[in-house]
């Protein structure tokens, strides 16, 4: 989204790529990102994947599937929210709809302050 791209934000990873991120030197790195995710308006982690994918456990990873929904909790009580979604197709629909709602406030924000300051002042 042109001209929002201090504020709006969205981490977007395949199931075996958050799993990657769950283990490791990954996961240090993985957590500076989201550390630095906290600072923006709107941000999400979008997986791509349904909980029955995820209790599955079908990875190449040792990680189980317990411990990758209890990094899941991690994650979003420490950084950001997290947000599944079976396709990539039904993931880009999610974004669009969220960065047109963020725009949408964002707008509707400006408007609200500049009727403000172009209301007359009564002495």
């Amino acid at each position: 989204m042109c001209g929002c791209e201090s504020t709006f934000c969205i981490e977007r990873k395949a199931l075996g790529d958050f799993v990657n991120c769950c283990v490791g030197d990954n996961r240090e790195r993985f957590e500076r990102e989201l550390i630095r995710a906290r600072g923006y308006r709107f941000a999400r982690i979008l997986i791509v994947a349904t909980e029955d994918e995820i209790d599955a456990g079908a990875w190449r990873s040792e990680i189980t599937s317990k411990a990758v929904r209890a990094t899941m909790a991690s994650f979003e009580a420490r950084y950001i929210p997290i947000v599944l979604t079976p396709t990539p197709e039904s993931g880009a629909l999610l974004v669009e709809r969220w960065a047109w709602r963020f725009a949408r406030e964002i707008v509707e924000s400006a408007n609200t302050l500049l009727r403000s300051n172009t209301q007359p002042t009564t002495p």
